[in-house]
């Protein structure tokens, strides 16, 4: 049986549910911290603006979620702090190219416009190289703007940039050895991840403009190892991954590296460069590049290097000019320079289709 009288309780329901009325109309904004405040001072009817539009979600007075607090009517209040974040600017204050992140505001924020002069030199470049040893993969990653960073993910890119005079202190490898000499996957991949948090995140050598990770197939056995241990340090002990779900698992660390980089290069406007050597697809027939399921879709350039005959040559499969080309790649020549400078492009599309007709009027002679 209640104590409280009936004329009381039935006055606080109906102070609750005006509260929530008054809520669910809300915009979000300075109205609502003034709510918020006379519902603490437990005011009868909380003083409020009219706001016509109605906000979702916003509250919830079933349970408490990470912007507001519970309040004793069983429903949220917002904290002052969620409020702040979330209060729109009016046009004056936050300009059109102010509302988005990324190069383009940067480079229209002075002129008030987009300026008539820009070019795909001004646009950075996240690049998948892909194709068998011996293609050409990392001596093109070489030829991207300096200064860069190559993350060498197998340990060997040392000689090949003694051979093109690339500087040492531009590659470092993360790789770790073992006692017996096999790979340490578990401080190798958290080796990776210092590395790249001290530029993305510390802001160290903001000079960088290119980052690579040469040889991302390898990420994945590290990020099984490193699974297996957190498993293990739960008491949950494994040979390998079993079902969907661990696989989801394991992927989402190499996706979680992948993407982060992949972001920092837009936001910043810098390169970001992957490469990886050949997979197969689930019929185990057609040859795909072996990273498919971590960043295939984010890259915006994807280049099948080729070997044949003696030459260098790469077949685009998605970028920002029309793909489904080839381009012969000779000792100097450069994909980065390529996809900045399409007069560029389109003489190597040439050359290459006019030694295709070449070598056709050969044979009929």
């Amino acid at each position: 049986m209640s104590l409280i009288p009936k004329d009381l309780l039935s006055a606080a329901k109906k102070k609750i549910e005006s509260a929530k009325d008054e809520f669910d109309r809300l915009d979000g904004t300075e109205t609502a911290r003034e709510i918020n405040k006379d519902l603490k001072r437990g005011d009868s009817k909380p003083a409020t603006k009219e706001k016509p539009s109605k906000s979702a979600g916003m509250f919830d007075d079933a349970s408490q979620s990470e912007s507001g607090e519970e309040d004793d009517g069983g429903y949220l209040t917002m904290s002052d702090e969620y409020l702040d974040s979330i209060s729109p600017q009016s046009e004056t204050d936050q300009p059109v190219y102010d509302m988005f992140d990324g190069p383009a505001r940067d480079m229209i924020k002075e002129k008030k416009q987009i300026p008539r002069d820009i070019s795909f030199k001004d646009f950075s470049l996240i690049v998948l190289l892909w194709g068998d040893e011996g293609t050409g993969k990392s001596q093109q990653v070489m030829s991207f703007p300096r200064p860069m960073l190559i993350i060498d993910l197998e340990n060997r890119l040392m000689p090949l940039a003694l051979k093109n005079k690339f500087p040492f202190d531009s590659i470092v490898s993360p790789v770790t050895y073992g006692n017996m000499f096999d790979i340490d996957g578990v401080r190798t991949l958290g080796n990776v991840r210092k590395l790249l948090d001290k530029v993305m995140i510390r802001g160290e050598r903001e000079d960088i403009k290119t980052i690579a990770l040469d040889g991302i197939a390898d990420i994945r056995p590290f990020a099984i190892k490193e699974w297996l241990v957190d498993k293990a340090r739960k008491g949950k002990r494994r040979q390998r991954p079993n079902t969907l779900g661990d696989w989801g698992e394991v992927n989402e660390k190499v996706r979680e590296i992948c993407h982060r980089l992949i972001n920092w290069g837009r936001k910043k406007n810098k390169n970001v460069v992957f490469t990886t050597q050949v997979g197969y697809d689930d019929s185990g027939n057609r040859e795909v590049p072996e990273a498919k399921k971590w960043i295939l879709h984010n890259v915006d350039h994807k280049f099948h290097m080729v070997a044949r005959d003696g030459e260098f040559l790469a077949y685009c499969e998605k970028s920002w000019h029309d793909p489904f080309f080839w381009v012969k790649i000779g000792k100097d020549d450069s994909i980065a320079d390529m996809l900045r400078d399409t007069s560029y492009l389109h003489d190597k599309i040439e050359e290459y289709e006019e030694s295709l007709n070449q070598t056709s009027e050969d044979m009929f002679e």
